[in-house]
């Protein structure tokens, strides 16, 4: 075992990519975070442990906080922050363990086309994803709202945050952060929180089908073919009420996923037939210009059975915009054979590829540390950036 010093926390390396944080405090449970050691700069430069520490104070948590490899801060949980409560032993429902963009995913659609097929015609489909893709937060859409009713009922929505901080006290709950208020999820404000989150995390896959969409016509009028098969669709940020065995225990547990993907083992009953032989895809989009990966859960997967959701960023947006003008990343990008469409230069720039960390990295660590298993690691040739 070897420990590094981070604040008033050790961090203990309890096995290969496996670090501990023992519960100090009002933890409840240990923290536990998988990274490499080549990662592990880029981890306890934020104050990500230390909320990682928060989460284990919640009523009801069980085994561990976790960690994924491409975690880092976030709002009361961090980002890439796994946490599982016992509802039925006072076990609560945080929003802050879900985050604001709920069921923020990704979907990979398969063409029958060879990247070597797209070479002369790459310029024309970007141009028409370009075109047929609304992105950001300005006018434009695939589908009109009807009458200003639709838009209401979309609009509508309780700031549970404050809902549950009003709330606790009659629950006898306290929390060292603000942003992790909570409530117990079999109670009248847990159960509207779960609701209303279920709601919109359909409003979110609902989007990505649109998006489907718009993405067939625009390869039909390019390329002469919408025959774009949908491999899997995966949303991160939800909690999940799931049955899971705790000290050789089964118990309905919600499991709250923020940043962090699901990771189904093969023979797993939620999994459809068709899936069940080789367990869960999981969807792991790296920044532009770096690989994007398919994984697969595996029967030993841990923390409850979830994994990373992306490279995880290292600096903000807006301190990304100030090393490198869009105009020369999009020059850059140009060079790798990479074709790009943003909106603007400033958005491109926030997402540089440095600004997150190496996704191959954090990959290789989730498989090491026994959360996935690799299946594919796929190559962009073009990017449509809001």
């Amino acid at each position: 075992m070897s420990q590094s010093q981070t604040g008033a926390m050790n961090l203990v390396e309890e096995a290969p990519f496996r670090w501990r944080i023992d519960p100090v405090g009002q933890m409840c449970v240990p923290g536990i975070m998988f990274a490499s050691r080549s990662l592990l700069p880029d981890v306890i430069s934020d104050r990500s442990l230390h909320q990682v520490a928060d989460v284990a104070t919640l009523p009801g948590i069980v085994e561990a906080s976790y960690a994924m490899p491409d975690v880092h801060w976030g709002y009361g949980f961090p980002i890439g922050g796994v946490a599982a409560t016992d509802v039925a032993r006072g076990g609560v429902v945080s929003p802050g363990g879900v985050g604001f963009d709920i069921s923020c995913g990704v979907r990979l659609l398969i063409s029958p086309l060879r990247a070597t097929e797209l070479d002369d015609r790459l310029p024309t489909l970007m141009d028409e994803l370009d075109r047929c893709i609304p992105r950001g937060m300005g006018p434009g859409g695939i589908w009109q709202l009807r009458d200003e009713k639709e838009l209401s009922m979309l609009l509508d929505r309780s700031d549970y945050v404050r809902t549950m901080l009003e709330a606790m006290p009659r629950y006898g709950i306290e929390v060292p952060d603000p942003q992790l208020a909570c409530a117990p999820v079999r109670s009248p404000e847990g159960e509207a929180y779960l609701a209303a989150m279920a709601a919109a995390a359909n409003y979110g896959r609902a989007n990505r089908q649109m998006l489907t969409v718009a993405t067939r016509k625009a390869f039909a009028s390019a390329v002469g073919t919408d025959r774009l098969e949908l491999l899997y669709d995966v949303s991160h940020n939800l909690a999940k009420v799931e049955p899971r065995i705790v000290d050789q225990e089964r118990r309905v547990l919600c499991v709250h996923r923020k940043g962090a993907t699901r990771a189904l083992p093969p023979g797993d009953p939620e999994l459809p037939t068709a899936l069940r032989a080789e367990g869960q895809p999981v969807l792991i989009p790296g920044s532009m210009g770096t690989a994007s990966h398919v994984l697969a859960g595996v029967p030993e997967g841990g923390a409850f059975h979830s994994t990373c959701h992306g490279a995880g960023r290292t600096m903000s947006r807006h301190v990304a915009t100030r090393k490198i003008r869009g105009r020369d990343l999009r020059a850059q990008l140009g060079a790798q054979g990479i074709e790009v469409r943003a909106h603007s230069d400033r958005g491109l720039a926030e997402e540089a590829p440095f600004s997150c960390k190496d996704v191959d990295e954090v990959v290789a660590t989730c498989e090491r540390a026994g959360l996935a298993r690799r299946v594919a690691r796929l190559r962009p040739v073009g990017v449509v950036k809001g």
